[in-house]
C-alpha cells in the first residue's frame, strides 16, 4: 500500500519569526511554523550591533520527533556583535520567544536555518533531487541518537557541476529506529539545492 508522499526542500529565513528590531520581553512572532509535515529547524538569532552575550532568550514550542505534543522551552544565550547563535533543539513550531533579561543591546532578527541542517520526523526518504557546484559536497542523514553512523550519505564529486535524481529502492530509508520519538538530521555540505521526497 502506498502512503502519502510529501516533498521538502531545506531552506533558511533570517527574519521568519521576527524582523530586525529591538526586542523587550515577549515579542510578537510573525510566523510560527517553518516547515510542513513535522520537519523543523534550529532557531537562529542574530544581532546587528552591540554584544548580546549577557542576554538570554527563552524560546518555546514543539520540537521535531516529540509525538506527545509537549511544549519545550530552551534558553539561548545571545551572541556577540553580528554573530548568529542557534538553539540546540530543532523546532517544528515556535509558540513563544522572550528576552529573559533586559533589552537586547542591538536590534535582533530571529529566523531559522543558516547552519545547513534540517530535522525530519519519523518517515521514509524515498527519493531526492539535488544540485551541486564544482567543489565537492555531501548530503548526510543521521539519527539524533547516533550521529556517528549515517543512515544515508551521498557524495558529490569535485570538478563536476551536478544535478541528480535518485530513487531509493523498495520502501526507502527509514529516518528513525525503534524509538518513535527520535528524528533524523539532514546535513548539507556545499550543496546548492536539495528536495527530499518522503512518506
Amino acid at each position: 500500500m502506498q502512503s502519502d508522499v510529501f516533498a521538502i526542500t531545506p531552506s533558511s529565513d533570517d527574519n521568519f519569526y521576527f524582523a530586525s528590531a529591538t526586542a523587550t520581553g515577549t515579542i510578537s512572532l510573525l510566523k510560527s511554523t517553518p516547515s510542513r509535515n513535522g520537519a523543523g529547524y534550529k532557531v537562529a538569532v542574530q544581532n546587528s550591533a552591540g554584544d548580546d552575550s549577557s542576554t538570554n532568550y527563552n524560546i518555546s514550542g514543539f520540537v521535531v520527533g516529540d509525538l506527545g505534543g509537549n511544549t519545550v522551552t530552551e534558553t539561548l544565550a545571545g551572541g556577540e556583535s553580528a554573530v548568529t547563535v542557534f538553539t540546540t533543539n530543532y523546532f517544528a513550531e515556535v509558540t513563544n520567544f522572550a528576552v529573559a533579561a533586559g533589552t537586547s543591546v542591538g536590534t535582533i532578527q530571529v529566523g531559522f536555518g543558516g547552519d545547513n541542517t534540517i530535522a525530519l520526523p519519523r518517515t521514509r526518504i524515498k527519493a531526492f533531487n539535488y544540485a551541486a557546484p564544482t567543489a565537492s559536497g555531501s548530503i548526510t542523514v543521521t539519527r539524533d541518537d547516533d550521529s556517528t553512523l549515517p543512515i544515508l550519505e551521498i557524495t558529490s564529486p569535485a570538478g563536476i557541476v551536478q544535478s541528480s535524481h535518485l530513487t531509493i529502492p523498495e520502501n526507502g530509508v527509514l529516518t528513525t529506529g525503534s524509538n518513535t520519538n527520535n528524528f533524523a538530521i539532514v546535513t548539507l555540505s556545499n550543496i546548492t539545492s536539495l528536495t527530499l521526497y518522503c512518506g
